[in-house]
């Protein structure tokens, strides 16, 4: 059976910060927090303390990629939406 493909999110005014993978949905959100820190550290000073909401979708059946909107994660081939799963809050 194969695994499913996890996509992490988090949602940025100016952007995204994502990771994707076929790990548990929390060490998905974790790595997903860790890049929201390296690329916009420059721009926003994150509180150590603070939870940051990761948006979990199944991207499996997405086999030409996925493209997101401010709020929404779409499959490129069919136009149609990823399947959420979960938002998982992680700190820093």
């Amino acid at each position: 059976m194969d695994q499913a493909v996890l996509l992490g999110i988090i949602f940025i005014r100016g952007g995204s910060s994502w990771f994707s993978g076929t790990h548990e949905p929390e060490l998905i959100a974790a790595k997903t927090v860790k890049v929201l820190v390296r690329d916009w550290k420059h721009l926003f000073k994150f509180e150590k303390d603070a939870l940051y909401p990761v948006h979990i979708f199944d991207i499996s059946n997405c086999p030409e990629g996925w493209y997101a909107t401010g709020t929404d994660v779409f499959c490129q081939e069919t136009q149609k939406p990823a399947k959420f799963l979960k938002t998982i809050k992680v700190s820093k």
